[in-house]
């Protein structure tokens, strides 16, 4: 159940990120609520570190080494996937504020700039949410063995790889 067990709460907190965030900018709660902007970037950050811890330790590592990694192995896989996104995410919200849009009057309202101090909150929260996730495979993998079974070191000597 422990591969199951990340797939689901992959599933639910995506789908909840991105349920928020499309209900956020429909009714714009981004402007009328101080803090959702922090909750959706700890959200996403969460969503981006269990993808990629998934897909780094199911598809690129080789079977036999999966149970051979510490902590910090596992933390900074989600840490470097999470901020390579959130970057981007930041690059992407900065150009659309620069180039298309120094103040949009939208339903009476109008948009305020992004900061750097903005974009370092988000990036900060999106590391959060990836140490959390970290946290949260890491105690699944120990305890479920997430990654499959893996061959011992003796098995690994013995056999032909």
């Amino acid at each position: 159940m422990g591969r199951f067990l990340i797939y689901i709460i992959t599933f639910i907190v995506g789908l909840v990120t991105v349920a928020l965030s499309v209900m956020a900018y429909h009714n714009f709660w981004f402007w009328k609520l101080a803090y959702l902007d922090i909750a959706i970037h700890f959200l996403a950050g969460m969503t981006v570190a269990f993808l990629g811890l998934i897909f780094y330790f199911s598809v690129v590592i080789p079977r036999y080494l999966r149970l051979h990694f510490s902590f910090s192995s596992v933390l900074v896989t989600a840490l470097v996937a999470t901020l390579a996104v959130g970057l981007i995410w930041e690059l992407f919200e900065f150009s659309m504020d620069e180039f298309w849009s120094a103040e949009l009057s939208v339903k009476q309202l109008a948009i305020m700039k992004f900061t750097a101090n903005d974009s370092l909150s988000d990036l900060l929260f999106d590391g959060l949410g990836a140490l959390l996730a970290s946290l949260a495979f890491w105690f699944n993998w120990k305890q479920k063995d997430l990654i499959g079974q893996s061959p011992s070191i003796s098995e690994i000597n013995n056999s032909n790889i």
